[in-house]
This record gives C-alpha cells, sequence and structure tokens, in this order.
C-alpha cells in the first residue's frame, strides 16, 4: 500500500514511436512485480511515459520533462526511428528522446537520478543497406553509447528477448531498493544502540510511536517474567504470542497469519482480552485468509479494525493489489461490504485496478470475486474498459467478461445489451443472464431477434428463435439455414416454424435434422456402435400433435398402437379438463387396461412367439411409467384436493418419474404423511455423455416449498427429518422469517451442528438476516460455551450477526446465501 511503509518508486520510459510493443510490456512486467514483490522489496514500482503526462498549457514536451524529473530510474527503447524535432527553447535536441535522455543523463551525474538503461532493437540487414537519415541517426547513437559503457546498454531481436531484459532490469531495481532499505534500517538500528556496557531504559515518553501499543507492551512484559515450566502459560496466552508475532513482519520477512484453532481461541475468550491495534490487525488478516472456509472468526474483531477510517483504505488495497492468495478473499469482502477500490494520486485509479482484477496472470480466484464485485457495484465508465479488456483477450477469459459485459449493459435495457453483444462478438452468456435480457419479449424488435439468430451464442440463438417462431417471423430461407445450426434447440424452432408456415419437413429430413447421432465407442474401435438423442425429435413431433384440435387427437390416441403414446402425452397435457375422467381410470389401474388392448391387439396380428411381440412385452414397465407420469402431471394441474387419495395411491404403487406438479399438489394439500412421498420422488434426472451417466438436480426448490408447507408448524420436527443433504440445503434457504423465529434455541442451536458443512453455513445465515442482534449474540454465546463440539463456520457466520451494524450483517447474509 501507499504508506510509510511502501515506497513509491518511479520508472520513466522513453522511446520513438513504434515501440508501443515494448512499452505495454514494461507496464505489464511492472504490474506482476509488483502484486508479487512489494510487500517483500518495500516499494512499489511506478510507470512513467508519455501516457501519464495530463494534457495541460505550455509544450507537450515540457510537461513530458516535468514527469521525468521525479522519477528514479530512466529506461530507454530504440529500433529504427530516430523521433522528430520537439517545439522547444533548446533548438540542439533534434528530437524528445534525445532530450529526455540528455536530461537523464544530467539527473545521474548530480545524483537526483539512480540509473540509466537503453535498449536497442536488432535492425533486420536489408534495413541497413539503405538505412534513412533517421535510421542513421540511431545507429550513431546507439555506437556511441557502447564505446562510452557509461551506462547499461543492451541489444534484444525479439519482444520475447526484451520481456526478458526488461523483467530482468526491473527485478534488479526492486531488489536495488531492498538493499537500500535494509542498509537505512541496519544504520539506524546502530546509531541508536547504547555505548558498550550501557543498558538502555526502556522508553517512557508515551508521544513515542511504539512498534507494539499499550496493551500489547504489557501483555509482552507479563509474559517474559513468567517461568518455563508446563502450568506457567495456558493455551490462549500461547495463541496471543502466536498472534503477536504474525502481526509483525517487515520487508524480507515471510508474511503468516494466525491459524484457525488459535483465532477461534482467542475468539472465544475475547471478552476477557484486551488487544492492541496491531493484535486486532493481524486476527483480521487471519480472517481474511480463512475466509475461504469461512473458518476463521473475521467479523468481532473487523468491526473494532473499521472503526478508523484509515483501515477501510487498508483493506481496499489489500483487495486491489495484494498480489497472494488472500487477495481473492479481500475482493470478496469488500464485495459484500461495498467498499469502493481507493483511488490513490500517482498510485491506484479504479481503471488500474479493474484491470489487475482481470488479468488473466492474477492470483487464482481474483477474477470470479472481482466479476461478482462489479455486477454488484459497478459504474458506467467501468462497461468500455471491460469491452476493451475483453477483445484482448483469450477466449477463455471472454467467456466470464463477455457474460459480464452484458449484465451490465442489460441495466441500460435489453436492446443494448444485445446489441453490444453482437457488436463484440460474444460467444455466450449464462441462463442467469438470458433470463434477464429476454424477459420482456415485446421490447425486442423483430429487427433485432433476427440478427441474433446470427449470434455466436448458442444461448441468444435459443432465444431469438424462440420469440421469432412464436412471432410468426422467422422468415422460410432463414428457417431452411437454421435447420443446419450446431445448436439443435435453435434447429427445433427452425423446424416448426417451418411447419406453422405450411412447410412441414418430412419423416426423413426431421430425423436428420433434429436427431443426433454419435458413436459410442466401445472396447475396441473396430466395433464402436451408434446411439441416437431424439429429444429435439421427439419434442418437434409432440409440438407438431400440439397444433391439432381435441378431436384429432382423441381419436389418434382411440386408435394408437402400443409405440403411439404420443397423443396420449399431449392429450393429457393440453385438454386435462377433458380427460379427467380416463386420467383417473387409467390411474387406478396403472394404465394396465390400455396397455393390454394395444397388446392384445398386436399379438392378434403378430402372434405370441413374434420377436416385436416379444419386444413389446418387454417395453410394457417403460411404456407404463411414461404415460402413468404424463397423466399424474395432468390431474395433479387441477389442483382438486378430491384426487389427493389417488395421487397418493399412483405414488405408492407405480414407478413415475419426477412429477413437479404432483410435489406442488401434496405441498398445497397433503399432510405430515405426504413427506416421505415427496423426499423418495427422485430428485434427479440422468443425463448420459458417451458411457457416463450424471445426474443432475431438477425440482429441489419444488420439494423444498412443499416440504416447507407441510411442515411449517412442525419446525422442530420437521429439521429432524432424515433428508439429502442437497434438499436439506434447499430447504433451509427458503424459511421464511416467521419459520426461523418460531423456532426455539435449542432447535436452531441443533441445525447449527448439522453434519453436512454448507447447511450449517445456510443455517446460521438465515439467523442473521431475520432474528434481532440480541438474539444472535445469545445464540453465539451459547453455541460457543456449550460443551459439545463446536463448528467454527457455524461461529463464523454468527459472529457477523452480533458484531457488525444490522443494515450491513442483513446486507451480507442477503448476498452469500444469494451466491450459495
Amino acid at each position: 500500500m501507499a504508506n510509510d511503509n511502501i515506497q513509491l518508486i518511479s520508472v520513466f520510459i522513453g522511446s520513438p514511436s513504434g515501440l508501443e510493443v515494448e512499452r505495454t510490456m514494461f507496464r505489464d512486467v511492472i504490474d506482476e512485480l509488483n502484486r508479487h514483490h512489494s510487500r517483500h522489496w518495500g516499494c512499489m514500482l511506478e510507470p512513467v511515459g508519455w501516457e501519464e503526462t495530463l494534457p495541460g498549457r505550455g509544450r507537450p514536451q515540457a510537461l513530458i520533462n516535468q514527469e521525468l524529473d521525479r522519477c528514479e530510474y530512466f529506461i530507454g527503447v530504440m529500433y529504427d526511428h530516430w523521433g522528430s524535432q520537439t517545439a522547444s527553447d533548446n533548438p540542439k535536441y533534434t528530437s524528445g528522446f534525445e532530450e529526455e535522455f540528455e536530461r537523464a543523463k544530467g539527473h545521474v551525474s548530480s545524483g537526483k537520478m539512480n540509473d540509466i538503461a537503453i535498449y536497442f532493437k536488432e535492425v533486420p540487414p536489408e534495413r541497413l543497406r539503405d538505412p534513412g537519415e533517421s535510421l542513421k541517426r540511431v545507429l550513431a547513437f546507439k555506437k556511441e553509447c557502447f564505446s562510452k559503457r557509461d551506462a547499461l546498454y543492451k541489444e534484444y531481436s525479439s519482444e520475447a528477448g526484451f520481456e526478458t531484459l526488461i523483467r530482468a532490469k526491473l527485478t534488479a531495481i526492486g531488489w536495488a531498493e531492498f538493499g537500500k532499505r535494509q542498509s537505512e534500517l541496519n544504520q539506524k538500528v546502530k546509531s541508536e544502540a547504547p555505548p558498550k556496557g550501557v543498558i538502555a531504559k526502556p522508553e517512557t515518553d508515551s508521544g513515542k510511536n511504539h512498534l507494539f501499543s499499550e496493551p500489547t507492551r504489557a501483555f509482552l512484559e507479563a509474559m517474559a517474567l513468567r517461568g518455563a515450566g508446563w502450568e506457567e502459560t495456558n493455551a490462549i496466552e500461547v495463541a496471543r504470542i502466536r498472534l503477536v508475532a504474525s502481526s509483525v513482519y517487515r520487508s524480507g520477512n515471510d508474511e503468516t497469519v494466525l491459524g484457525a484453532h488459535d483465532a477461534n481461541l482467542l475468539f472465544r475468550y475475547r471478552d476477557t482480552l484486551e488487544l492492541g491495534n496491531e493484535e486486532i490487525r493481524g486476527l483480521v488478516d487471519s480472517g481474511i485468509s480463512g475466509f475461504g472456509s469461512q473458518n476463521v472468526p473475521l467479523w468481532h474483531w473487523l468491526s473494532k479494525y473499521l472503526k478508523d477510517e484509515s483501515n477501510r483504505e487498508r483493506l481496499a488495497i489489500s483487495a486491489s493489489i495484494a498480489g497472494d492468495t488472500k487477495q481473492a478473499y479481500a475482493v470478496r469482502l469488500i464485495s459484500l461490504l461495498g467498499i469502493e477500490p481507493p483511488e490513490i494520486e500517482n498510485f491506484l485509479s479504479r481503471e488500474k485496478v479493474v484491470r489487475r482484477w482481470m488479468d488473466e496472470e492474477g492470483e487464482r480466484g481474483v477474477l470470479s470475486e472481482a466479476v461478482i464485485y462489479l455486477q454488484d457495484n459497478s459504474k458506467s465508465e467501468d462497461i468500455p474498459l471491460l469491452e476493451e479488456i475483453y477483445e484482448k483477450s483469450s477466449s477463455q477469459h471472454q467467456a466470464k467478461l463477455g457474460d459480464l459485459i452484458v449484465k451490465l449493459e442489460a441495466r441500460s435495457g435489453a436492446t443494448r445489451a444485445l446489441s453490444r453483444a453482437l457488436e463484440l462478438g460474444i460467444d455466450e452468456i449464462d441462463e442467469e443472464t438470458a433470463e434477464k435480457v429476454f424477459e420482456n419479449p415485446a421490447s425486442l424488435t423483430t429487427e433485432l431477434l433476427m440478427e441474433c439468430v446470427a449470434s455466436p451464442s448458442g444461448t441468444i440463438r435459443q432465444r431469438s428463435s424462440a420469440i421469432l417462431c412464436d412471432r410468426g417471423a422467422l422468415q422460410r430461407e432463414l428457417a431452411d439455414t437454421l435447420l443446419s445450426d450446431p445448436d439443435y434447440t435453435v434447429r427445433f424452432y427452425a423446424a416448426l416454424s417451418l411447419h406453422r408456415a405450411g412447410h412441414p419437413l418430412e419423416d426423413n429430413l426431421a430425423k436428420q435434422a433434429l436427431a443426433i447421432t454419435k458413436k459410442k465407442k466401445g472396447l475396441i474401435e473396430l466395433f464402436a456402435l451408434e446411439e441416437t438423442d431424439t429429444e429435439h425429435l421427439d419434442r418437434y413431433k409432440l409440438a407438431v400433435l400440439c397444433e391439432k384440435d381435441f378431436r384429432q387427437l382423441k381419436e389418434e390416441y382411440d386408435q394408437s398402437g402400443i409405440y403411439d403414446e404420443d397423443a396420449a402425452f399431449v392429450l393429457f397435457r393440453e385438454h386435462p379438463n377433458k380427460m379427467k375422467k380416463e386420467l383417473r381410470e387409467q390411474l387406478k389401474g396403472g394404465f394396465e387396461r390400455y396397455l393390454a388392448t394395444r397388446l392384445n391387439e398386436l399379438e392378434r396380428i403378430l402372434g405370441s412367439q413374434s420377436e416385436a411381440f416379444k419386444g413389446a412385452e418387454k417395453h410394457i414397465p417403460f411404456l407404463r411409467k411414461r404415460l402413468t407420469t404424463a397423466a399424474l402431471e395432468a390431474l395433479c394441474g387441477l389442483k382438486q384436493k378430491t384426487d389427493l387419495d389417488l395421487v397418493r395411491h399412483v405414488l405408492d404403487n407405480y414407478n413415475v418419474d419426477m412429477c413437479e406438479t404432483a410435489i406442488e399438489f401434496l405441498g398445497r394439500f397433503g399432510d405430515w404423511s405426504d413427506l416421505a412421498r415427496i423426499k423418495d420422488m427422485s430428485d434427479f434426472r440422468p443425463v448420459t455423455l458417451n458411457l457416463l451417466s450424471i445426474s443432475f438436480p431438477k425440482a429441489l426448490p419444488q420439494k423444498a416449498t412443499a416440504v416447507i408447507s407441510i411442515g411449517k408448524d412442525r419446525m422442530a420436527d420437521l429439521l429432524s427429518e432424515d433428508m439429502e443433504p442437497l434438499l436439506r440445503r434447499e430447504l433451509l434457504k427458503q424459511l421464511q422469517k416467521r419459520n426461523v423465529t418460531s423456532m426455539s434455541d435449542e432447535v436452531l442451536l441443533q441445525a447449527l451442528g448439522h453434519d453436512d458443512e454448507e447447511c450449517r453455513a445456510i443455517m446460521a445465515l438465515k439467523c442473521v438476516q431475520v432474528l434481532p442482534k440480541t438474539r444472535i449474540s445469545s445464540l453465539l454465546k451459547k453455541y460457543t460455551d456449550h460443551d459439545g463440539y463446536r463448528f467454527y463456520n457455524s461461529i463464523h457466520w454468527l459472529d457477523l450477526g452480533a458484531s457488525m451494524p444490522r443494515d450491513t450483517a442483513k446486507s451480507v447474509a442477503s448476498k452469500e446465501l444469494a451466491r450459495r
């Protein structure tokens, strides 16, 4: 940070035009070295050049000279161009670079500047045959420099070569400044040391800025008088000694923080301890370092620490330039607290901080936390900067930046966001961003949507083609083209548009466009098999059926064969009221009559010994499951309480897929006995990727809502129920204020001691969000004082509610819950 502990060392770069890559590289290397070495060196390197010179009155070169005059080091770079003469009072200078170089030489001679280094880029041989006047001046200057050897002169042949040289020089500058500070410190120690044989008296001047504050000095003096016996010191005192040691470091020292166990021990006895300012700072540093696992107390110490306004800036600087693994957690913390990045003249600006955060070579995790910070705390000037960084980034880096840019632009309107996404060629946005941008389709013009179907982003193409399909605005020529789109959802809407416009696809063309055929590799490549994913093709067939009226669908349903269940699905979904008698009858028997009739007809035609008939028999359980699920979904959608017993009968006796309307139905009309039915209903839908089957959550929010609805008057019993961790987490997130406030402290403490780490954190955050500060403080005391096992993350979040101002605590808790 830019204070008495960290010195700012200014390094000027001078060059004629044509060396922009080297100038950018110079700044990039300085940024990297500052992140990784500034604390150790005790200094930060500041790049200075014409880019930093603000426009003002007077000739431009004079303003540049003013910047040069304040610098400690001069770096020059030359290639094949000498430069042009400036509007100078001194006509002896033939270029701006020459004036800068001669001025720097004078400063070195007078001792005002420390050092000069000049780097020459190798000129191709063909340029040397006919060099021209400008290059001749460069070559003459180069020859003079290498003959005098009065400074560092080096030659390089490539950009990589320049990076190596400039990194070595800037690193040498950092170590040189470190050596100077160490030498000054040693001289100070020697000058202040008492004469040999004289015992120094303790400093009693109360006005002196001591290394340790009074409470810390008193503790250390008391400890110095203790005996060496085991019983002479306790664990709390040992933890505090370790804290004091970790709170002091200088350039050249390892930077350490107090461990989780010692930090929690000191927190437990916080009311009995009088700590010095440096100890509180050390505990804050420990809390930030442990913020990833959230197992170290932070908020109690932070509330004391932030009473000094200058410490807010220290925290913000740590998030801006720390250059260590702690930086990501510091960014997360200032994001939660809504603290702005620092603005320090000639040192830090918001633009510089954002550039550091977005650096692809930066500390791991910083980019992700910075994206979240900017989502909540962005300013209008951030967007052009992010767009500039986006265009220069790798494709992997662009994925995160592109989504962030669209999110921020969406605040000015969906049209603005989509237009910028198209102009920048943003590859992808996430579903949350898409929901925001496309939440009001009526605000988007057909012309813009037509442009969006050419977007590189599959998500944008999906949403745009869906709206155009609903409007009937997807023209035939474009729809024909989209049948070969890389995204099969886009192909689906193109096919549906053609059908609705009176140009239905023939079966073979529909299959070619919508069925995904891929290799299913076996143990031997030669025998690789093909598998076909017909999800989009099936969806298209159902959508086509939906265009038919009830009479046509009922006729197809009555005449359907064993494999023709699509008409049943559409009838149940689109016309449940007209089909409710049929639904109830078939669900009572698990579609036994429906399936038996069709199987008997197949047997009559093919015979019971045919392979087709035997295959159909084996297919019956699968068909029963699909039909029963579709019928149950339709029946529950009617929301008639009289169907409760039938719904229970189906769930108890037949195998069904996840049925969201059944879950909602039981949550609305069911009782405690239905909890098991809701919990036992599969939470996942399998998705097969090659030979690997992966399960994804499907209806957790609906299940949690239903469970809370049933158990709202028995919260103690509900939280003691055995349930999958994912469901319990979702349930806890959905708890309302009345649910939490109705729980006794005993119930809350049990929940705070649950085996699942995430469940504990969510319960603690819910307490912070809805309970009064006095009750949170009481819960925290009971939890830390009880004899059982205490989980550190519960303590961490309860401390937030007990220690921070109420509005701040609620805001932080809400943001944290939104992340989970």
